[in-house]
């Protein structure tokens, strides 16, 4: 990151040598581009000035949840590992599946057989956790098998999906409920934070167009402009 910064800042000192920077595209590119940065940095000002006292956003985000519990359901999930044994030879993958399902049911490290034999390599570095899943995630031979299962611990009979070969871990089950205040809070804060930056951000916009004039005639000959070059 560092050679590519160096590199950057040269190439634009050498860029200046060659006076590029006076040519007019350029010049208006440049002149873009710190538009950009200084405004970003002014809205970012604007934010901070206008951020809402946290205790008006803690009874904000309490009274939402309270008049809209109902929103704010979690389905049922099972969270689970699982072994995946893509199946190109299907009667080797089927042997190997079974193999590593008795080496589980027999108290071997479930995780480790995972990171090891797993052809599933995103959730193999976890151990084959695929972390709580809803209904309707996943293939229809791997939610039955998942949510069958009760007891954490409990593996399932091997399994075949279009993906291959599968045994599930049980880690948790989780019933339909409410979720908590604390869990919401997180998403109706931000809400209500953005609200705020909005309404700020409306507000220096109507002033500056309050207090802007325009020429008609010169907006109309730049979009002409424009139009000529499509």
């Amino acid at each position: 990151m560092a050679d590519a910064i160096y590199i950057r800042r040269v190439l634009a000192q050498r860029a200046k040598e060659a006076q590029l920077d006076k040519q007019p595209e350029t010049a208006a590119a440049e002149r873009i581009a710190s538009d950009k940065v200084l405004s970003d940095a002014y809205w970012a000002k604007i934010d901070k000035e206008h951020l809402p006292d946290q205790k008006l956003v803690d009874a904000q985000v309490k009274a939402a949840y309270q008049a809209n519990k109902d929103k704010y359901q979690a389905p049922e999930q099972a969270h689970v590992a699982h072994i995946l044994i893509a199946n190109k030879d299907e009667a080797k993958a089927k042997q190997q599946i079974e193999k590593l399902r008795q080496e589980a049911a027999s108290g071997a490290d479930f995780a480790k057989l995972a990171k090891d034999n797993s052809s599933d390599s995103n959730s193999a570095l976890k151990g084959g956790d695929l972390g709580p899943i809803p209904r309707g995630q996943t293939a229809p031979e791997f939610e039955a098998a998942a949510f069958a299962l009760n007891k954490p611990g409990e593996l399932s009979p091997v399994i075949k999906t279009q993906f291959g070969y599968h045994i599930i871990k049980l880690i948790e089950k989780k019933p339909a409920r409410t979720m908590s205040l604390e869990e919401v809070k997180p998403q109706l804060e931000k809400q209500f934070l953005q609200e705020a930056s909005q309404k700020a951000r409306r507000a220096e916009v109507e002033n500056i167009n309050e207090n802007t004039k325009t020429e008609p005639a010169n907006l109309e000959a730049l979009s002409a402009k424009f139009a000529a070059q499509k």
